[in-house]
This record gives C-alpha cells, structure tokens and sequence, in this order.
C-alpha cells in the first residue's frame, strides 16, 4: 500500500504503457501455450473454463498492477528487488496451480510454491531498505538506453511469430492471439514514440543546462578576473565623479607614485600632476563627458619622491554603466618604456659592448663612402677581422673574460686606426673596417698588418695571460660600381679564403675565391655527416726503432673518402673540422678508435709497441677532453702507456694557460706525450721545461738536407735537437725519411726511431696486424741471435 501510495499517485502513461506490453506478452505466450486449447477443449466444463478464464484475467491484472507500480520512479533498494521478486513468484505459482489443475494434478505446485512467495515478501518488508522504497528521486528521467532499444525492437517481432503457433491458428485462439499481438505492438510503438520524445527533451534540458552552468561559471570566472586584475594589476584604475575627483584607486597607484590610496580619494589630480600637463586632462576629461568617446593622454605625475613619472591614461565614458558610474582612468606608468626606446636608437647605430658601429650602421658607412670617392676617384676599402679561435676561447675560460677581450680588441684597433677610418663590431668575433685609399697594394694592406699586429700582443685579462690572433680579408671598390652589402660580401669571402690558407695575416679579395670558398663550405656541411655515415677511417704508419729495425709504434692518420668529393686530403679537411668546431667531435672518434683497435690487438697476441693519436690546439682547449681521454682508455680496458698523445709544436707557442693546464691532467693519465714537427714551431724553449715529453717528433725539413754530407750546418742542428731530448730523457722520432742517405745520417747522430716512406706508407687497419707479425719474427730472431 504504501509503494502504491508514493509510486502510483500521479498518472503515468508511460509506466501503464510498460505493465501492459509486458502482461500483454506473457499473457499472450500462457494462451498460446495453454490457455487457448484449455478453452478449445470440449472435455472440459463450461463453469471450470469459465471460471478459469476469469482466475486467470485477475492474475494477469494483478500482475498489471504490480508492473505498473514497479515501473514507475522511485528507489530500487534490496526491498525492493526482493518485493518484486516476490510478486513475479506469486502470479508463476497461481498460473502453475491453475495449469496444474486443469490437467487434474490438483494445486500442489502452488502450495509448494507459497513458503517462497510469502519468505520473499517478509524479507522484503524487514529488510533495512524497505523504507528506501517510498522515495522518489528529485528528477526522473526515462532514458532510451541501448538494452531497452533492442529489447523493444525484439518485441515488436516476438508476438508475430507466438501469434503464428498451433493453439492460435485458428477460431477463438487465433483471435484473441491477433489482439493481443496488436496491443502489444501498439503499446510498444507508442511506448518507444514517448521515450524518443522524452530523450529529445531531456538532451535539450542538458543542452540548456549546460549552457547555464557555462554562462555562470563564465559570469563568475569574469567578477573574479576583474576583481584581480583591478586590484593586483600594476596599472592604475581611477573612476571619476562628474567633477573629475576620484571616488575609487586600485592600489597600484601607491607602487607607481608611492602616495596612499587615500591620498588621493575626494580630492582632485592636480596636486600631483604637472603643471604643464593639466589642461590636457582637463580637455581630455571634457571632451569624455560631451562626445562618450574614449580619450588617450600622457602625462606626468609627481611621485611622493620627488620624481617625474610618465603615465599614458585611456579616460572612458562609464556613467551609466551599473555598478561603475563614473569616468574610468586606465594608466599605464610608460617611464621605462620611454627610456628603453631612447636607447634603442642608440643601439640602432652602436654595438653596445664595444660601443663601436653595428653591422648595419657600418654598411651605410660603406655605401656613403662609396658614393662620395666616386667622384673624387680615390678607392674604397673593407676589411673584415676575424679572431682566431675566439669561440673555444670563450668556452674555456667564460663569457665574461671574452666580452672583455673584445673590448680590449676594439680598442687595439682604434689606436691603430688612420684618420678617416670607421671601424665597426659586425657580430661576436668580427670586426670590419672602413677605409679610403689610393691604389697602391702596399698602402692597401699595411694599416691592416699594422692592426693584426697590434691585436697580437699579450694582453692580461681576468687574471689570465692571453694572445690573440686574427685574419683578415680586405675588398676594394675602385670605381663605384660595387654597393656597399656586395663589397661587404666579398671582404667576407676573403677572410673565409684567408681562414683557409693564410690564418693570421690579410688576404685580398679576388673574383675566384668564391668558387674555392663555395668548396669550403660543401666540404664543412659534409663533414658534418661524415662520422655518422662512416665515411672517415684510421690508417696507420709504422715507426721503426733504427738499431733493431722491429717497429716501436705506429701513428694514427684520417682519411676520408666522401661519395661525392671523393678521397678529401687531411690537409683540407682538418682545418675544415678545427674551424667549425668539429675537431672536438672529430677527436673523440679518433682516439675512441684507436683505444679500441689497441684492444683489438692486445687480444690477437700484438703489444709490443704503442700507437699515437694527435689533439689539436680546439681538443686541448675543450674542458672536457681529459675526461674524454680517460673514458676512451677506460672502456677499452688498455693499458695507458699503449697510448701516446702528439701535440704540434705550433700549439704551445702561446704558453697558454688553458694548454698547459690540459698537458698536465693528461699526462697524469699515464699515457706518453709527445711533440710533433719539433723545430717549426719559432718559440722559445720554455715549454720543453714546463712539460715531461716523452718523444721529440724532428721535423722533415730538418731531415732531408741529412742525405747531402756536406751540409754540416743542419747536421750540428739536428745533432743538437737529438742531444736535447736525451738530456731531458726523450725519445727522439725523425720524420718523413724517404732515403736511405737520411737513415745512415741520422742513425749516425743517435736519432732513436724513423718513419717515412722509406719504410712504410700509411697502412690500412686490415694489414696492420701482417705488418706487426712480420716485425715481432725478426724481434724474436733477433732475439734467439
């Protein structure tokens, strides 16, 4: 009674519509499956038929009902369940009684049944949910959910195939079947009309909803921006009464001008406004007020200070706008933003470290002396100065110390300048210069010589003694048919020519170095490949100890083969690498290489010997190359003294601090250190008592003047550069032997081991191992000897 009262009060088309599609259809299958040939029966009384057509219609209803009440909306608790449960047992044991009855077996089945029905239905009315089942949900939604969809679309089909049975096919069963078919399927039809309908409704209802719940939150989310943005934002919010005094200040106005809110509130701007400027705010205010149109003004205000503070204000109309109702003053404290756009014209003409001219401003300095020696027929000319390995100095040892060696450099090259002479930082280590010249080659070039030199001397900056080098490429326009961007262009192909083939002296520009620098820069971009693709490989030549003739070492050598340049000579290719940076890269891979093949070695029984690998001046500069060359012994697992690193003699010229400190952390690794091309070098001997080499590499050209007897002359010098590595415990390797004149010399003067060609040439890894067995037979004959 009570889920009767609370689910079935109001009229519910829908739910009535549920509880008689479904009574309809299992009615329909207990006529079609009993029913009806329980009727047809002519055995069977009239009042037995009769009576038990109208037991069965009341079950039926009942069971109607029951549907009725639970289709509704409501909670569906344990009770519940167990309710309905209850109910759908309680209309299957009456039907099975009366089936069971009408076949003479009495209503056993139904009083067997009954313990079930009653147990369900007390379990229900004690189960602690039972008070869950008179509520009803604040909305109720009927959904056209999937199951329901196809369970409905089923059912339209069932009856017409249950219609089609035995029992009703014809007479009193097939008529009452075909109603009950149309009802089924009319209540169906209607039923899914309705819950279509219904879903429409409800996604228009969730649409709408959305739609609200996206407007407040959007009102909501605004009040709060606005709110933060007036009272956190650092532009100032004024709102004006009619008068012009303030009747609200963001809080802003006390960082700008460090005067209070209150200062300023029931009072008018003019105390603390400039006086020159208060007639435009009073036009301003004016023209607001009389034509509604937002107004933009600067002007100036006193802070509490003492100080001007310029303020662009926006004034708008917001009289009649609720919850504003006033004149509404947007200012912006512009002061800084003025400052920076003075010095940004400033910055537009100089570089602002050296203070020198710009790039641009220094390329209208060309074109206006263009212009001008035109017509005085004198020639213009453009140097660009580039410093030598600048970007490895700036890594090593900071950018501070490098901002400062520019400066110094800037001023270098003002001291050397003529009168007349513009001279311009182009962009980090570059520097151009403008001059006006007659055509004289000499008169050309010298005042560059002149600046190169002087940019040379030892300068001591940030505790550090340093020597920087640069190149130079010079242009000439001699008739005033170049611009001043292409004789820009052609100084800078010079000093890219003048990197390739005369580092640290002035190249003048000639029309065919564009093509061997456009060669240059195809080779730079493929080297950049090369290692990735494989392209570069190691060769190794042997050197010879000349008292026993077995081979003491071998020196590592690149080469590289590109698919589309063909075999590229280490001459063009390394200075390429060091230029660009990559011989840090490039080294890396040699010495991995080489630690890797000594492993190679060790494991087939060859260690007799120890192999060299060279690290130019931009290796030893590298902050990490000690740790480079650690980590490449280390996981080759070889024994360090297997590896000997070759430094040009060129390097340590300088006596640079950076180098040296990178000599001495290798050569704490264990491994051999040797000089190479010793005696080219043009320095003084210093170096040889700072650092413990292992091996003098003797230069070529002091080599081959040996084979002639007569010269004496070099004799005394090589026997003097022989006598002082043994003195300092060296060994002495003489280089680039290609006659046996130059063996017996030097053999004769002590020299300790050779290499050249007279022995071997460059040796591909694959004949390497050959070429050692070989030499470990005659150590060992001259061993047994």
């Amino acid at each position: 009674v009570m889920v009767l009262k609370a689910r079935a009060q109001k009229r519910n088309i829908d739910a009535w519509l549920d509880a008689t599609a479904i009574t309809s259809g299992a009615f329909l299958l207990y006529w079609v499956g009993f029913l009806a040939e329980f009727m047809s029966n002519p055995n069977n009384p009239l009042n037995t038929v009769a009576l038990s057509t109208v037991y069965n219609v009341i079950v039926f209803g009942a069971g109607a009902v029951l549907l009725r009440i639970g289709a509704t909306p409501g909670q569906r608790p344990m009770s519940y369940k167990l309710l309905g449960v209850a109910g759908v047992s309680f209309v299957i044991a009456d039907i099975a009684g009366a089936i069971s009855a009408a076949n003479g077996d009495g209503i056993l089945i139904t009083l067997a049944l009954s313990p079930i029905v009653y147990g369900l239905a007390f379990a229900a009315t004690w189960h602690p949910s039972a008070g869950e089942i008179v509520r009803l949900p604040d909305v109720a939604e009927d959904r056209l959910s999937n199951f329901r969809l196809i369970a409905s679309s089923l059912a339209l089909i069932v009856p017409l195939f249950i219609a089609g049975a035995p029992a009703a096919r014809d007479g009193m069963g097939q008529i009452v079947a075909l109603i009950l078919a149309t009802i089924i399927t009319a209540a169906l039809i209607l039923r899914l009309t309705r819950l279509l309908r219904s879903q429409q409704d409800l996604f228009d209802l969730k649409v709408e909803r959305e739609a609200t719940e996206r407007a407040n939150v959007s009102i909501a989310q605004n009040e709060r921006r606005f709110r933060a943005l007036v009272q956190n934002a650092t532009d100032v919010v004024l709102v004006l009464d009619a008068s012009g005094v303030p009747s609200y200040v963001s809080p802003a106005i006390e960082t700008i001008t460090g005067y209070p809110v209150s200062a300023y509130l029931g009072r008018s701007l003019e105390w603390t406004t400039h006086r020159n400027d208060w007639d435009d705010i009073l036009h301003s205010f004016r023209q607001v007020l009389k034509h509604g149109e937002s107004q933009r003004v600067e002007i100036r205000t006193m802070t509490s200070s003492n100080e001007t503070r310029l303020l662009s204000c926006v004034t708008t109309n917001m009289m009649n706008v609720d919850g504003v109702g006033g004149i509404v003053v947007n200012a912006t404290d512009i002061t800084s933003e003025r400052l920076l756009e003075s010095d940004l014209r400033t910055a537009e003409l100089f570089d602002p470290l050296t203070l020198l001219f710009n790039r641009n401003t220094f390329i209208g300095e060309v074109s206006r002396a263009i212009r001008e020696n035109s017509f005085t027929q004198t020639e213009t000319a453009v140097a660009v100065i580039n410093l030598d390995e600048f970007r490895i100095l700036n890594e090593g040892i900071g950018t501070e110390v490098g901002d400062e060696v520019l400066i110094e450099t800037a001023a270098r090259i003002r001291r050397h300048l003529r009168i007349g002479d513009v001279v311009a930082r182009l962009n980090g280590d570059e520097f151009g210069v403008l001059m006006t010249v007659e055509h004289d080659p000499e008169q050309i070039t010298e005042p560059i010589d002149r600046i190169l030199t002087g940019i040379a001397k030892p300068m001591t900056i940030g505790g550090h003694d340093l020597t920087i080098r640069a190149t130079a490429g010079l242009a000439i326009d001699s008739d005033g048919s170049l611009t001043g961007v292409q004789l820009m262009r052609n100084a800078d192909t010079a000093v890219d020519a003048a990197k390739e083939s005369q580092r640290g002296g002035v190249l003048l520009f000639e029309e065919q170095m564009g093509t061997e620098v456009s060669r240059q820069i195809e080779i730079r971009n493929r080297l950049r490949h090369a290692i990735v693709n494989e392209e570069l490989r190691l060769v190794y030549q042997p050197l010879i100890d000349i008292g026993t003739g077995r081979i003491a070492s071998l020196e590592a050598l690149a080469r590289w083969n590109d698919p589309k340049l063909g075999e590229i000579s280490p001459a063009i290719f390394i200075p390429v690498a060091e230029r660009t940076g990559l011989i840090v890269e490039f080294g890396a891979w040699a010495l991995r290489t080489v630690c890797e093949q000594i492993s190679k070695w060790d494991a087939a029984g060859l260690r007799d010997f120890s192999v060299s690998v060279n690290l130019s001046g931009d290796q030893l500069r590298d902050p990490a190359v000690t740790t480079m060359v650690a980590s490449a012994i280390t996981d080759a697992g070889i024994d360090p003294e297997r590896l000997t690193i070759e430094i040009t003699e060129s390097i340590l010229i300088d006596d640079d601090e950076i180098i040296s400190k990178r000599i001495q952390e290798i050569r704490q690794l264990g491994v051999k250190l040797a000089i190479d091309d010793f005696g080219t070098g043009y320095s003084s001997l210093n170096y040889l008592r700072r650092y413990e080499f292992d091996i003098l590499k003797i230069d070529r050209d002091f080599v081959t003047p040996l084979a002639d007897p007569k010269n004496r002359r070099e004799r005394h010098i090589a026997k003097a550069m022989i006598g002082l590595a043994h003195a300092l415990d060296a060994i002495t390797v003489a280089e680039g032997i290609e006659e046996v004149s130059e063996l017996n010399a030097l053999a004769a003067l002590g020299c300790d081991h050779a290499q050249g060609f007279f022995f071997y040439r460059p040796t591909e890894v694959a004949e390497v191992a050959e070429v050692l067995w070989r030499s470990a037979s005659v150590r060992h004959q001259q061993l047994a000897s």
